[in-house]
């Protein structure tokens, strides 16, 4: 059984934690995803407090004698969920790191070596700020694709960070 205590702080919380994910979510903060996760916990510890019943009846039908046992118990088994999806969601968000970073040295690889051949060959800079070389000579595709993986990277560096 709950206490009337008990019951009004996880009225609070619950709500509390409902308001700031929505007020996340309306300054485009935090993500639908992740987002659903919070609300339904919310929302589940508000039908908790208000129907204290189904709490215990979940308590007893798992062999938990006190319904707080049993609302600790969910808690940390849900919070071990979220734990494991994140580190399953940042473990992918390294792969792809790592794999724009390579990405971004080879190019620029490539784009040094334009360069050293377009030296050896005679073809120079025509315009500096153009990109683009004498007589075609030169690497402006490569350039692009160098800026564009930065920028990738950039923006991959960003989404991780924030």
């Amino acid at each position: 059984m709950m206490t009337m205590m008990l019951r009004v702080v996880l009225i609070l919380v619950s709500a509390g934690t409902l308001a700031m994910v929505l007020n996340k979510i309306r300054r485009a903060r935090l993500q639908i995803e992740d987002s659903i996760f919070w609300v339904l916990v919310s929302v589940m510890f508000v039908i908790f407090s208000l129907f204290p019943p189904v709490a215990d009846f979940l308590a007893h039908l798992l062999g938990i004698y006190a319904t707080v046992n049993f609302l600790f118990l969910f808690i940390i088994f849900l919070l071990l969920l979220r734990v494991f999806s994140m580190t399953i969601r940042i473990s992918q968000l390294e792969t792809k790191v790592k794999e724009l970073i390579q990405s971004t040295a080879i190019t620029r690889l490539e784009q040094e070596e334009a360069q050293k051949a377009g030296a050896e060959t005679g073809c120079g800079m025509a315009d500096a700020g153009s990109g683009m070389t004498e007589a075609g000579c030169g690497s402006a595709d490569a350039e692009a694709a160098g800026e564009m993986a930065v920028d990738m990277a950039a923006a991959v560096r960003d989404e991780v960070e924030g």
